[in-house]
């Protein structure tokens, strides 16, 4: 999407909708969103792996609003491919909203995913609310992970810059 609205050129954001397509297809996280349960060893998981709800997070605060935005202003995206963006948009950002625990770095994340979300689609029922708990969980974090001096608390960079990132 970056290199679309850089270039102008149709081509990446071709390539973008293929690849979104090809994964609402084919993975099994997406099969899982879409209420599919995940089987191993032919019994069925009762949980959502962790890095899931990372993943969900993680797309929910920029790639998939920018792509389903960009999308929805170019002809690239069908009204069946926007359809099901939004409803994986929704189910993402339900599943996040329903897991995500104080906590870690991963909790900023999922934060700043929902409050994105809320932001880009301020007509739902939930947005607001969705907004406000996002920003009240982003200043505990804030509280909570950096030392009067401005310091992660972890003094790891790396986790650092993805919770400041997420503030």
């Amino acid at each position: 999407v970056a290199a679309y609205r850089k270039t102008a050129d149709k081509h990446y954001l071709d390539s973008a909708v293929a690849y979104l397509e090809d994964w609402m297809r084919g993975s099994r996280e997406a099969h899982y969103l879409e209420g599919t349960p995940i089987r191993v060893a032919d019994r069925e998981h009762p949980w959502m792996p962790r890095a899931f709800w990372l993943n969900a997070a993680e797309r929910l605060r920029g790639p998939w609003l920018d792509l389903f935005f960009v999308g929805r202003r170019s002809d690239a995206l069908s009204d069946r491919a926007l359809l099901l963006m939004l409803r994986m948009i929704h189910n993402q950002a339900d599943y996040v909203l329903a897991t995500m625990r104080p906590g870690d770095d991963r909790t900023a994340i999922a934060a700043a995913a929902l409050d994105a979300v809320g932001r880009r689609f301020p007509e739902g029922r939930r947005s607001t609310a969705g907004c406000d708990a996002a920003q009240s969980v982003l200043r505990g974090v804030a509280a909570r992970q950096f030392a009067p001096d401005g310091v992660h608390i972890g003094m790891a960079t790396h986790y650092e810059l993805v919770t400041l990132r997420s503030l």
